[in-house]
């Protein structure tokens, strides 16, 4: 029998060929909407929180809707291309201490 900790899935390299994510988003403009519905919605609940962690946070795409949000914010993704990305993008928010960028494997992430 498999334990836990032996559970390892494959995980979906968005870093091979120099694949850039946001390009799936480009047309995905309901799955976008609908996110971003769900999370205005649990976001106006929460009102102001001190740290928030978007685990899986990609290039940082929702990042809008909880910047305003919260004192501190952490990017949690594997892909290193989608993190150099929002570095990018974020730059200024990284400089003040307002966002945090993580690569990590989920799987194996210290918190069970």
């Amino acid at each position: 029998m498999q334990s836990p900790t032996d559970f390892h899935p494959l995980i979906a390299d968005y870093d091979a060929d120099n694949y850039d994510y946001r390009t799936h988003w480009k047309k995905r403009a309901y799955e976008q909407w609908a996110e971003s519905f769900v999370l205005e919605r649990l976001l106006v609940r929460i009102k102001q929180a001190q740290w928030l962690i978007d685990f899986g946070g990609g290039f940082g795409r929702n990042a809008i809707h909880y910047s305003q949000r919260t004192r501190h914010a952490v990017l949690v993704d594997y892909s290193l291309g989608n993190l150099k990305r929002a570095a990018t993008t974020y730059a200024a928010e990284i400089e003040r201490g307002h966002l945090f960028l993580i690569r990590a494997d989920l799987y194996r992430f210290a918190f069970h």
